[in-house]
This record gives structure tokens, C-alpha cells and sequence, in this order.
């Protein structure tokens, strides 16, 4: 990752709902919360999904996820996601996902955006959305 990438941060706090009966966070609401921080990563770009889907019939999904769990979230704690675009292609873009409480890293989270059209196949990422894209990587 280049240094002159631009971060965006997202704080989450811990409630009940997203722990076990001992306090710590499910697996599964580390993805809810980089979807929650990624949305707002691309509208701080310019783009929002719903005028993305009726302007340009398009809109991104998930293709490929990778996860490092390196240590566990625990109720009421703050976390802090940052993300950044790291890569940009034809039809998709790589962000990372980089989850703290204070100093502490506990998960690291690539994930792979597709852009896809109407009929759920892979499109060209439309100019001005790359565009701003690549203005904020």
C-alpha cells in the first residue's frame, strides 16, 4: 500500500446483538460493519448506491473476501475501520479493511468489488465513477 492513500475511517461500537454469550464479537459482523464503513468510504467519494443503480445500472457486489482474525472485539468496545481502494481494474476494485480497538489491529480484511449491470454480469466500472475512484485512492 502506497503511503499517499487516503484512509477513511469508520467508528463502530460493540452492542449485545453482535456478541456470543461471553462477550465477543460474532465472525460474521466484522463483514456488516466494512459494508457499513465502505458505504460511506464511497460516498465520501461521490457515489451512492441508489443514484449508482439509476443512473448507470450498475452497482457493486462482493466477489472474494479475505479475513485475518489476529484477535477478538468484545462488547461496548469502540472499533475504528479503515479503509482504503487499493486497486482499481475494468470491472472491479480491491479495498482494504483494516479493524482496530485503540492500538490494536484485530482483523484484516480484503475484499474484491465487482461492478455489475442489470443482468448480475460483470460491467466496466462507468467513467465518472472510476473517476472519483481513483481521485480518492
Amino acid at each position: 500500500m502506497s503511503e499517499s492513500q487516503k484512509i477513511h475511517t469508520f467508528p463502530v461500537r460493540i452492542y449485545f446483538e453482535d456478541t456470543d454469550a461471553g462477550g465477543i464479537v460474532y465472525h460474521s459482523r466484522y463483514l456488516n460493519y466494512c459494508e457499513r464503513a465502505r458505504a460511506e468510504l464511497l460516498r465520501e467519494c461521490g457515489i451512492e448506491s441508489r443514484t449508482m443503480m439509476k443512473e448507470h445500472k450498475c452497482g457493486f457486489a462482493v466477489r472474494h473476501v479475505e479475513i485475518d482474525f489476529l484477535k477478538p472485539a468484545h462488547l461496548d468496545e469502540e472499533l475504528i475501520i479503515e479503509s482504503r481502494l487499493i486497486e482499481m481494474k475494468g470491472a472491479s476494485s480491491k479495498v482494504s479493511h483494516l479493524i482496530r480497538h485503540k492500538d490494536d489491529l484485530l482483523v484484516d480484511i480484503k475484499i474484491v468489488l465487482v461492478c455489475m449491470g442489470p443482468d448480475e454480469r460483470p460491467v466496466r466500472i462507468p467513467d465518472p465513477i472510476r473517476k472519483e475512484m481513483v481521485a480518492w485512492q
